[in-house]
C-alpha cells in the first residue's frame, strides 16, 4: 500500500477535510485547493453528471500505482463518487491514523480494501470505505491507488461520521454504518483440484487417489479416492486456523460405489466442523458445509475418509474461508442507489445497528442468490454476547427471475438500539430444479450471492392490543382511531376497496397497494403487524381471512409470534417454514 512507503510526509501541507462536506476531486486546481496530493499521471477531463462537470483521470492507458491521497479529522469513513464501466481499473482504499507534526502513521491500525470499479456504466456512482470499526473519528490519511492498467474517473469525496446507528429512513446499501467484511482469505491450497499436488493418502494402504477429469464439480478436475478399508482417504496439506475465528468449512463430494460405507469430513484437531454425506444418494454432487469459530489454534488438515467400509468417491471445490469479500454491482435502473453490495464468497457477513423498531432490508432475488441468515437481538447483548442469544431467519434468494422488489423485515419491536448480522448460509443446493431438493447449484453460481440494495428504518409506534376476542375487520381501530393492524413499510400498505374488493367481507381488504389504491403483487416481503393479549393461563386461536383463492396470491405466507426465527426450505415444489425455536 501506498501508506507503506514515506510518500505520506507530503501530505502535511493538506488541508485537513472535515464531516459534512463534499470535496471535489480536480487535479488542475490541486495547488489553489490544497485538498489533495497526486502521485502519478493524473488530468482533470469534463464529465456530464458529476458534481461539478468534472472528473480526474489516469493518463492514457491507465496508470498502475497512480495514487490521490488526502487527510480527514472527525469521520471514520468516506463516501466516493466516482465513475464506472466495464474494464475500468479498481482502487485500493488504505487508511490509517495519524498524529503529531511532523507527522506520525499508526500503520499497525492500518485498513485497506479494494473496490471494483467495473460492475456496470454509471456516473458519480457512491461506495463507501470505513476506517475501522472501533470509531475512532480521530485525523487520518486516506490514499486512493489504481491497481492496473484500466481507467478511473474520481468525481467526489465526503467525509462521514458512521460510527452512530442507523436512524428512521431509507438507506443506501454504500451508506458506511454497514459493515461489510473484507479480506476474504481461504486456507486450502488446490481445493479446485485442478493439479495433481497439496493432497495425500491417510489411513494406510491400499489407499489411491489421483486428478480425474471424468467427474468434477467445477473447473476441468477432481480428486478421485478409492478407499478399501474405513478410516483410508485423503487430507490437505497443513494450514493454520485460530481459536475464535469464524470458518465457513465448505466441499463437494460424490459417492460413485459403496453403500455400506459413507464420506467423512472432518477438521485434524477439531470436531466442529464434521460433517457426513448421505450414502444413499449415489452418482450426485452432494455439498459439505459448516460455519463455525474454531475451538483451536495451530496447524491443521482438512480430511475426507471412508466410514464404514469400502467407498469410492471424488471429492472437489473444498474451501475453508476466514472473513469475506464484497463488491458493488452497478445497475442505476433497477437499484435503489443504483448499486447492490454483492457478496463474493462463503459465509460473507455484514452488520449493522439501527435505532427504533424496525429494519426492512432490501436483498435481490435472482438466480446467482441462495439461503441467507438475518439475525438481530438488542445491541448490548451482542456486545456482551454475540449472537448467541440472537434469534435468526433464513430466507432462500434463489430465483429464476430477478425481482428488485423483496426485502426481509426485521421486527417490529420495541423501540430500542438492535444489531442486524446478515450472511450467507448457501446450502449448495438449487431451489430451481422442481421435484429434486438435492440438485447442486450450477457450478458457475456457486456461491449464493447476497445482494443488498438498501435499508430502511422504521420507528413508529406498535398498533394496539386486540384484548378482546371477536372479528375484527381490515379496517378496525381503536377509540383512539389507531389501527389494529399495521404495514410495513407504511408507504405500500392500505385498504383496497370498491370492485376489487366485493368479494371480502365490508367490501375492503388490508393490501400492498399503488397510489391509485390498486392492490400491487410485485413484491415480497412486506409485513403486516397485529398485538394480541395473550391470556396466562390460555391460548389464543387467531383466525386470518385471507379472502378468495387467486392464482395471482402469493404461494406463501409467513406467520411469526414474538420474533422471527427459523428457516425455509425446499420441498421440492414449494417451500417449508421449520421454526428452529
Amino acid at each position: 500500500p501506498w501508506l507503506n512507503t514515506s510518500n505520506w510526509n507530503d501530505t502535511s501541507n493538506l488541508n485537513i477535510l472535515s464531516t459534512g462536506m463534499v470535496y471535489d476531486f480536480n487535479y488542475t486546481n490541486r495547488d489553489v485547493d490544497k485538498n489533495f496530493l497526486y502521485f502519478g499521471n493524473w488530468s482533470t477531463a469534463n464529465q456530464r453528471g458529476a458534481l461539478n462537470g468534472k472528473v480526474d483521470t489516469p493518463g492514457r492507458g491507465g496508470a498502475p500505482g497512480a495514487t490521490v491521497a488526502f487527510r480527514t479529522d472527525g469521520g471514520d469513513a468516506i463516501i466516493i463518487n466516482r465513475n464506472t464501466r466495464r474494464a475500468y481499473s479498481p482502487f485500493l482504499i488504505c487508511a490509517a491514523p495519524v498524529s503529531g507534526g511532523p507527522l506520525q502513521v499508526d500503520l499497525s491500525n492500518q485498513r485497506c480494501q479494494v473496490v471494483n470499479n467495473d460492475g456496470g456504466t454509471a456516473t458519480a456512482q457512491p461506495v463507501s470505505f470505513k476506517f475501522n470499526e472501533s470509531g475512532n473519528t480521530g485525523p487520518h490519511i486516506v490514499s486512493i491507488t489504481l491497481l492496473t492498467t484500466g481507467s478511473a474517473g474520481l468525481d467526489s469525496v465526503e467525509i462521514v461520521d458512521s460510527s452512530s446507528p442507523l436512524t428512521e429512513g431509507k438507506h443506501d446499501s454504500t451508506n458506511p454504518a454497514i459493515i461489510y467484511q473484507t479480506g476474504s482469505n481461504d486456507l486450502v491450497r488446490n481445493g479446485n483440484m485442478e493439479v495433481d499436488g497439496h493432497w495425500s493418502e491417510i489411513g494406510g494402504l491400499p489407499t489411491t487417489s489421483n486428478v480425474y477429469s471424468g467427474l468434477r464439480y467445477e473447473g476441468a478436475r477432481g480428486r478421485q479416492v478409492i478407499a478399501t478399508a474405513a478410516g483410508q482417504g485423503i487430507q490437505s496439506e497443513a494450514f493454520q486456523l485460530q481459536n475464535g475465528q469464524t470458518y465457513t468449512v465448505i466441499a463437494r463430494v460424490n459417492i460413485t460405489t459403496g453403500a455400506v460405507g459413507t464420506v467423512q469430513m472432518s477438521v485434524s484437531g477439531t470436531t466442529v466442523y464434521d460433517a457426513t454425506a448421505d450414502n444413499t444418494i449415489t452418482g450426485k454432487w452432494q455439498t459439505l458445509v459448516v460455519r463455525a469459530a474454531s475451538d483451536i489454534s495451530g496447524s491443521a488438515q482438512i480430511q475426507f475418509t471412508a466410514s464404514g467400509g469400502a467407498i469410492t468417491f471424488t471429492v472437489d471445490d473444498v474451501h475453508i474461508i476466514e472473513n469475506g469479500t464484497w463488491q458493488q454491482r452497478v445497475n442505476t435502473r433497477s437499484y435503489y442507489g443504483g448499486g447492490v453490495m454483492t457478496s463474493y464468497s462463503h459465509g460473507a457477513e455484514a452488520r449493522f445497528e439501527f435505532t427504533g423498531t424496525a429494519a426492512e432490508i432490501g436483498i435481490v432475488t435472482e438466480n446467482l442468490g441462495g439461503e441467507v441468515e438475518i439475525c438481530y437481538t438488542d445491541s448490548a447483548d451482542y456486545l456482551a454476547n454475540g449472537l448467541q442469544n440472537a434469534n435468526c431467519a433464513t430466507y432462500d434468494n434463489e430465483s429464476a427471475r430477478p425481482s428488485y422488489t423483496t426485502s426481509r423485515v426485521v421486527g417490529p419491536l420495541p423501540s430500542n438500539t438492535y444489531t442486524v448480522v446478515i450472511r450467507d448460509v448457501e446450502n449448495g443446493y438449487s431451489s430451481l430444479v422442481r421435484n429434486n431438493t438435492v440438485a447442486a447449484r450450477n457450478n458457475r453460481r456457486s456461491i449464493g450471492q447476497i445482494a443488498i440494495d438498501y435499508v430502511q428504518i422504521y420507528n413508529s409506534a406498535l398498533p394496539p392490543v386486540i384484548t378482546a376476542p371477536g372479528t375484527y375487520e381490515d379496517t378496525a381501530v381503536d377509540g383512539s382511531g389507531n389501527r389494529y393492524i399495521q404495514g410495513l413499510p407504511a408507504d405500500l400498505w392500505g385498504t383496497v376497496e370498491g370492485r376489487f374488493a366485493r368479494n371480502y367481507s365490508e367490501s375492503s381488504f388490508f393490501s400492498l397497494r399503488d397510489s391509485r389504491g390498486t392492490a400491487i403483487r410485485t413484491y415480497a416481503g412486506p409485513t403486516a403487524v397485529m398485538q394480541v393479549n395473550v391470556p396466562s393461563t390460555d391460548g389464543v386461536i387467531l383466525v386470518l381471512h385471507t379472502g378468495p383463492a387467486s392464482r395471482t396470491n402469493t404461494t406463501t405466507v409467513q406467520v411469526c409470534v414474538d420474533d422471527t426465527s427459523g428457516a425455509m426450505s425446499y420441498n421440492g415444489a414449494g417451500y417449508d417454514y421449520n421454526d428452529a425455536s
